[in-house]
């Protein structure tokens, strides 16, 4: 007792020294503001019941004052200098304890002045925070007992009352689960309500355990697997420190089994929950060093970075443990830390998020697989989705396909985790079959070892998976993988492609009552499942139709072609066929249009030969057209369709003839945009007589009637654009003057002049004359405004008069010629020298050149010269070329650019743009395609590539039709990706900024299209793919100049 009362000697002196005028330390309010939570005290009574190694701890609370027990040891002498001391624990050398500060207990005083404190040993009150005083009284028992009466300066009984009731009752399970020694947490707020917590600890081995904690009032509770891992101090080796995790353990309803589920909100333990959220998915608890409050654990001190780095071991080495316990699973796995986004680099559990990365890449066989086993990393495999996953795991499969006899799937429940599903993909990158990989890994000797019952489903996933199977189009940027395997199983067991080289069926469904064909097996073609499938790949019963085209169709590409009497058998077969109700009728159609089947007769040879529909008119019989064969007389070029098909042919095959493509008509035009053509025109004019002349006139009319205007079409830069038609039209003489009957342009014509069975009065014959500019039009319009009665009177009668009455009338009246009417052209020279100017002797170049729309012929592609190039094959020149003046700048190496005519220049840029169009139709696409067709769409500047009724591409030319097409001229859009195409002639060749701005953006979707010798037979067309890189390092800044007002040319491309 001695000891004792040095001890408050000491403390009175202290106290006293802390009162002197330079020392006025208020520590009570220091030490009742530490925490934020005035109540967080109660962590720190059950801490410092821990530290004493009690088993059992209760609170409790009464309206004035808390009451808290624990079985611990009794206080010694030393423990009672070290609760009134400040920052002089018992605890300080050891971090293996909880109240390492010495300051924990100091909380208490948020809510008294003076905390009791009542034991076997000794019982004693504490006054002015360091003071001991000793009471008198006889307490006996083990249980040590700690007495806090509500007194406080700043908070009342109630207030403080509330704080504690609040906190008790927030006490869970897991405030217990890392204690050593509290196994039972109790508390009671008066007879009101109550709370007990127990804990039970179920060892596995050293280094693992199974802990339950309870709410036994609450009738619930949680099961952890805890595992821990022994740490050594740098400090003291002879400490029991210790890093530990916590899985928590539930109940899977749906698999009657016990699994590791995550947890939502994980706080780094120390001991005692903190405020620092760990990013993991389960608990961490450590020793750590923390500030004195406890709300903060220091990240960079060593010690700490030393713990973090140890619980990142045990957690990698645990997942062996796991495997072991039985709960490697999808479940376990998920609450891994495999999330990179949540532990980043430098964070604190970063390196758990590597050390578990280097775990599941390890030779061990950790990663769940489809038959409840495990594999290595390296055999692992996933399927992309569940009916694949089903194909592959039925015998031994996965093995067959891959040759490895060690791969196994992973289980599929890894991809009900989105996390998980996307570090098994992007992660650990385990090796994927999807649709595309099976389809490349099939085989042969892969289809041979599966039964009828595997190929069922096999074509029930195919129905599911088109572009394994599918053709090239549009949407897809190839044939799929299996389009050209053999893995249709026939009758025989064997397997056969579905369709030949030609894209024709080889297989077709089972059918009893024809043997001809290969077909597919019996009960595999009869399976519900398959339907689907045989319906999507065009896969069929054989009919009339298929037999045509596999069979009858080819003889007529064969070097020796069937004779007059097979074709006619083959022609009535085929119309048989169309008089029927069956389907896929347009599809013989198409295949018939591209077949030379039908006999053509020429009759100015009488040659009989096979064309297509569309190389043939149809005669007088067919048609009902008494006009074409008068049209056509004496033309070698014209074949019409022969008339052995007399008796095949009724009167109402007409349409179906119509469908297939024959002629009926020689004024033809596909499309507003393209330009019109009467077909035989020139041989007609060059023959013409007053029958043909009428049959052409009716013939023009009738194209009116049809709503197609031949004089006319639309074009990018014009939307009435002359045709060549009205312009032979206007300038030939083919119209008949029924004065003299000789043939006259419509410009020396007056409308009365025609024949009389010529139609003049219909509103589609007015527009005719109206647009070939008959005289009545031209010059009686200005004769009727001459002023001068007698002239107007005497004009109006010289234009009556046939061409030599009218030049003999004039040689009467002046006795020389003035006027010279040129009967070989038939134009009016001079009528009044005074009124009427000089016409110039020959037509301007540039005008003319302005004038004409030139498109080059391309049907052959020798036609047109190409020179291919990219980034990756291109070379460039040292030197430049310049298409300038003659003037230099020697400092500058740069020409002074002289600018051509506008309108020039825009003529010139529209023909470029016409020509590389043709150009990509007729010729590139046209190698890529050669059995797709074109059409006109959306516009008379806009066109689809068709092939087997399905659009691959689409080409427009956009600088007309929109209004933000800057930088480019045309647009193709193929396969989803759009390809931009800037047209460049001779006179311009350096990029606008636009232009280069678009190809340093778009790199291998930008092309410039290089135009050489426009408007001439030799014209040449040069394609640069990516022109940003085969021309950035030549030109440094390629606007300089240009913007300074000089002109500088791209270099010449040099190609290997």
């Amino acid at each position: 007792m001695n000891d004792f009362n040095e001890l408050i000697n000491d403390r009175k002196i202290y106290l006293d020294a802390l009162k002197r005028p330079n020392n006025n330390f208020n520590f009570e309010e220091i030490f009742s503001g530490l925490y934020d939570d005035p109540s967080h005290f109660i962590y720190e009574l059950i801490q410092n019941a821990e530290d004493q190694k009690a088993k059992s701890v209760s609170f409790i609370l009464f309206d004035d004052r808390l009451e808290f027990f624990h079985d611990g040891v009794s206080f010694l002498f030393k423990d009672v200098a070290s609760i009134t001391s400040i920052g002089n624990s018992t605890k300080k050398d050891d971090v293996n304890k909880i109240g390492k500060f010495g300051i924990g207990f100091k909380s208490v005083y948020a809510i008294t002045n003076s905390p009791e404190i009542y034991s076997k040993t000794y019982s004693f009150n504490i006054k002015n925070l360091v003071l001991p005083e000793l009471i008198e009284t006889q307490y006996n028992s083990e249980i040590t007992k700690f007495v806090f009466k509500f007194e406080h300066k700043k908070r009342s009984k109630d207030e403080i009352y509330d704080l504690i009731k609040k906190k008790l009752i927030e006490i869970d399970v897991r405030t217990i689960l890392f204690l050593n020694y509290i196994q039972k947490l109790e508390w009671r707020i008066n007879q009101s309500s109550a709370g007990i917590i127990e804990k039970k600890v179920n060892i596995i081995d050293d280094q693992s355990s199974i802990v339950i904690v309870s709410d036994i009032t609450k009738k619930i509770g949680e099961k952890w697997l805890v595992f821990k891992r022994k740490v050594n101090s740098e400090e003291n080796n002879e400490l029991d420190l210790k890093v530990e995790i916590a899985y928590k353990i539930e109940f899977d309803d749906k698999t009657k089994t016990e699994t590791i589920r995550e947890i939502s909100d994980s706080k780094l333990v120390v001991y005692f929950p903190t405020n620092i959220d760990t990013r993991l998915k389960f608990l961490v608890q450590g020793p750590y060093k923390t500030t004195p409050a406890r709300d903060n654990v220091p990240p960079a001190d060593v010690w700490n970075l030393k713990l973090n780095s140890e619980i990142s071991t045990l957690i990698s080495d645990s997942i062996l443990s796991i495997k072991k316990l039985g709960f490697l699973n999808p479940d376990f796995l998920n609450i891994l830390p495999i999330n990179e986004s949540d532990f980043p680099i430098k964070s604190r559990f970063r390196s758990a998020y590597e050390k578990v990365f280097e775990k599941l890449m390890s030779e061990e066989q950790l990663i769940p697989n489809d038959d409840e086993g495990y594999v290595e990393y390296k055999n692992a495999y996933y399927a992309e989705n569940s009916r694949l996953l089903n194909l592959l795991s039925q015998n031994n499969n996965l093995n067959i396909l891959t040759k490895n006899i060690n791969a196994r799937m992973i289980h599929p429940d890894i991809f009900k985790y989105r996390d998980l599903a996307l570090y098994f993909r992007q992660k650990l990158r385990v090796n994927n079959i999807d649709g595309n990989k099976f389809a490349d890994l099939f085989d042969m000797d892969f289809i041979l070892k599966q039964s009828d019952e595997w190929v069922i489903d096999f074509y029930f996933y195919l129905s599911k998976s088109i572009s394994l199977w599918q053709k090239k189009s549009a949407a897809c940027a190839s044939d799929g993988l299996l389009r050209h395997k053999p893995f249709i199983r026939l009758e025989n067991d064997s397997h056969i492609k579905p369709f030949d080289e030609n894209e024709r069926p080889q297989v077709f469904l089972f059918d009893e009552n024809n043997t001809y064909f290969s077909m597919v097996k019996r009960r595999i073609s009869e399976s519900d499942l398959t339907k689907d499938f045989f319906s999507l790949i065009g896969i069929k019963k054989p009919d009339e139709i298929d037999e045509v085209i596999k069979f009858i169709l080819p003889l007529y590409n064969s070097d020796v072609l069937p004779s007059v009497d097979q074709n006619i058998c083959h022609i009535k077969k085929i119309i048989e066929i169309f008089r029927k109700d069956i389907t896929n009728k347009q599809l013989l159609i198409q295949k018939l249009k591209e077949t030379r089947i039908f006999l053509g007769l020429n009759k100015l040879s009488g040659k009989l030969s096979y064309f297509m529909p569309d190389e043939l008119f149809l005669p007088l019989k067919y048609s009902g057209n008494d006009m074409l064969e008068e049209f056509f007389e004496g033309n070698p070029d014209i074949c019409f369709l022969s008339e052995e098909y007399e008796d095949i042919f009724k009167s109402n095959d007409i349409d179906l003839l119509n469908k297939l493509g024959f002629k009926t008509n020689p004024v033809d035009k596909k499309s507003i945009f393209k330009e019109p053509v009467i077909i035989g025109i020139d041989n007609l004019l060059d023959n013409i007589s007053i029958s043909k002349s009428c049959v052409l006139w009716r013939f023009i009319i009738d194209a009116f009637k049809r709503n197609i205007n031949p004089f006319y079409y639309s074009t990018a830069k014009n939307p009435k654009e002359e045709t060549e038609i009205l312009k032979i039209l206007k300038s030939k003489p083919w119209l008949p003057n029924k004065k003299d009957i000789k043939f006259y342009p419509p410009l020396s014509m007056l409308i009365s002049d025609l024949p009389d069975d010529f139609d003049t009065e219909s509103a589609e014959a007015k527009k005719v004359i109206k647009e070939l500019s008959f005289m009545q039009d031209s010059l009686l319009e200005a004769i009727n405004k001459i002023s001068d009665d007698k002239c107007r009177d005497k004009l109006k009668i010289a234009l009556e008069l046939d061409i030599e009455d009218l030049n003999e009338a004039l040689r009467r009246k002046r006795g020389k010629t003035e006027i010279q009417i040129d009967e070989s052209t038939s134009k009016v020279g001079e009528i009044n020298e005074k009124s009427t100017k000089k016409r110039p002797s020959s037509v301007d170049q540039t005008e003319k050149f302005n004038n004409e729309i030139w498109v080059p012929e391309c049907s052959k592609i020798d036609d047109v010269k190409v020179t291919r190039a990219t980034s990756s094959d291109t070379k460039c020149s040292d030197d430049f070329q310049y298409e300038c003046d003659n003037e230099e700048t020697a400092t500058t190496g740069v020409k002074k650019r002289k600018m051509s005519n506008p309108e020039s220049l825009k003529n010139i840029g529209f023909r470029g743009e016409l020509t590389v169009i043709k150009f990509l139709k007729e010729v590139y696409y046209k190698e890529l395609y050669p059995s797709a067709t074109w059409k006109t769409c959306d516009g008379e500047n806009i066109f689809a590539l068709i092939d087997d009724g399905k659009e691959i591409l689409k080409l427009e030319l956009v600088n007309s039709s929109k209004v933000n097409a800057i930088g480019r001229d045309i647009d193709v859009t193929e396969n989803g990706i759009r390809k931009y195409f800037e047209v460049k002639t001779d006179n311009w060749v350096m990029p606008s900024r636009a232009q280069w701005k678009k190809a340093k953006e778009l790199k291998e979707n930008y092309y410039i299209c290089k135009v050489y010798n426009v408007g001439k037979s030799e014209s040449q067309v040069e394609i640069i793919q990516n022109p940003y890189e085969a021309w950035r390092n030549i030109l440094d800044n390629p606007y300089k100049d240009w913007e300074n007002g000089n002109y500088r040319v791209l270099p010449r491309i040099n190609y290997d």
